[in-house]
């Protein structure tokens, strides 16, 4: 009796950890006679029902600013919780019991339940309704194969096997829980299309890259000499370097105009500079706030009313707040060898912001979510438009899903080598030769129109990056992985080549040492920048 009581509270406690799992678990081992079939039912029933309790009590008892902190922050996103809160107003107690069965809707909505206050005993009631039915499905299933598990972890490979049954178990249940909702077959969709080289992470397109850089290290000699690349930028702009000191040496002219803001200020004191700043120079306009040092548009925020404006201020790092620049952004690539008076453009990309259009009958999570484009990165426009996903936009009517020109964030990226032009390029290696010790690197500009942009005219720089900027014209959908690949090396090549040059010069290049360090403090800083919100 003791042994089962204790085999079942290990069940329950289980479950907080992962339910779906834990209920597979307890069903094998009920197969194999570890446990009876009662105790790892009423286990994984008892510790999905206290787990579910414990969600509806933090929602009731701490309210959503308990989603701010570890570790419901974790698992909890704020948004699903307002979109659940935003459901129960029409579907009531219903929801309670679906979302049991959607995929990412069970904890928000049952924490959402707590926040509006829902009767305790009408979430009580649905609940074990959706439980009684739910868990006996996960934990008979594996109890009637588990048997043959059993047998099989008997063998050699036992453990092997098992462990990849019970994933491959556990991955089809997710899979059935998907394709029982629309937005989860979307979704798998969209897994699928971003198998295209377009939409490829970064831990699996540059493996190439970084055996290249070896090669080119082993040939010239030297282990980093692309840290020469930029002298006047720190580490050639390789991570972590200020984009507001990097704007500084640029024309005041031809950059947006920026305000810096250090971490050690008060909330008060930057909310403040913030307010004279805008008021001084653009009081019809909106703001953009970013992180100094960041990358791929993580902590961008636009700034357009006082409640933009402490959300954006709320993290503590330093941080560039900049005009908002009204145009088309693109992304220029530049290049000089130190050893020629003049450089060149090598890439221009086109920076398109995708637009859905409404028809009038479904509502914007709908047309997200079967737009053949943005379907590819859903999770991402669901995230940004989440206070709009329930609306119906009008017949014809265009909604912009994102403004940030950061292909990560949204943004559709196409070659624009085609506005390549002598005005645009002598106006570039115009300004790139105002900043001393500047070789290659990525201009992000905008400019009214592309007839501006050809004739170099009414150009703003927001952002210049530098030795691991990417020509980013490589994210054309059109742009083969071939050609993309050939363009990342040639611009590697380029690193290594203006490095030797000014390493001949007298610019010594960072030692291992100090990049480890350096690489070392800027995972340490990234931990308090965030993503848009």
């Amino acid at each position: 009796m003791l042994a089962d009581l204790t085999a079942l509270l290990l069940i329950a406690a289980s479950t907080f950890v992962s339910e779906d799992l834990t209920s597979i678990g307890a069903g094998i081992a009920a197969a194999s006679g570890k446990v009876s079939f009662a105790v790892a039912l009423i286990g994984s029933m008892l510790g999905i029902f206290v787990g579910d309790l414990l969600l509806f009590a933090a929602g009731r008892t701490l309210g959503r600013a308990a989603l701010s902190y570890a570790p419901l922050k974790w698992f909890i996103d704020a948004s699903a919780v307002e979109r659940s809160s935003r459901w129960f107003q029409e579907r009531g107690g219903t929801l309670i019991f679906s979302s049991r069965f959607i995929p990412g809707m069970r904890l928000p909505t049952y924490f959402a339940a707590g926040v509006l206050h829902v009767s305790l005993f009408s979430f009580l009631g649905y609940f074990a309704l959706a439980a009684v039915i739910w868990t006996p499905l996960i934990v008979g299933a594996a109890y009637l194969i588990g048997d043959r598990i059993t047998q099989l972890f008997q063998t050699s490979n036992g453990l092997l096997v098992l462990t990849a049954t019970g994933l491959a178990l556990y991955g089809s249940i997710r899979l059935i829980l998907s394709l029982t909702t629309y937005r989860g077959r979307r979704n798998i969709v969209g897994w699928f299309k971003r198998l295209k080289w377009e939409f490829w992470p970064s831990w699996m397109a540059y493996p190439p890259i970084v055996v290249y850089c070896a090669f080119l290290a082993v040939k010239h000699r030297r282990a980093v000499p692309f840290t020469s690349c930029n002298p006047g930028i720190p580490a050639s702009g390789l991570v972590g370097e200020s984009k507001y000191d990097i704007l500084k040496q640029l024309p005041s002219s031809a950059i947006a105009k920026s305000l810096f803001l250090g971490s050690e200020l008060s909330d008060l004191d930057r909310s403040r500079l913030v307010k004279r700043f805008a008021a001084k120079a653009f009081p019809k306009h909106p703001l953009v706030i970013k992180p100094d040092r960041g990358e791929r548009g993580k902590g961008v925020r636009i700034v357009r009313n006082q409640a933009d404006l402490i959300d954006a201020l709320a993290v503590r790092h330093d941080c560039i707040v900049q005009e908002y620049v009204p145009g088309i952004e693109f992304g220029i690539m530049y290049v000089r060898l130190p050893s020629q008076p003049h450089g060149r453009i090598i890439s221009i990309t086109r920076k398109i912001m995708p637009v859905i259009a409404g028809d009038g009958i479904h509502t914007l999570e709908h047309l997200i979510l079967s737009d053949a484009r943005a379907v590819c990165l859903a999770s991402h426009y669901l995230h940004v438009n989440r206070h709009a996903l329930d609306r119906i936009p009008s017949k014809g009517e265009s909604i912009q899903l994102v403004e940030l020109g950061t292909h990560s964030k949204g943004s559709i990226f196409l070659d624009g080598s085609d506005l390549i032009s002598k005005p645009l390029s002598h106006k570039i290696d115009q300004i790139s030769r105002h900043f001393k010790g500047f070789y290659l690197g990525r201009y992000d500009v905008r400019v009214p129109d592309e007839n501006d942009l050809r004739q170099g005219k009414n150009i703003k720089i927001v952002e210049l990056n530098g030795v691991t900027s990417e020509p980013t014209h490589i994210y054309d959908p059109q742009i083969s992985i071939f050609k993309a690949y050939g363009a990342l090396l040639d611009h590697w090549r380029l690193a290594y080549q203006i490095g030797i040059e000014n390493i001949s010069q007298g610019h010594a290049p960072w030692t291992i040492s100090e990049l480890i360090g350096l690489l070392w403090t800027e995972w340490k800083n990234r931990s308090g920048i965030i993503g848009d919100a």
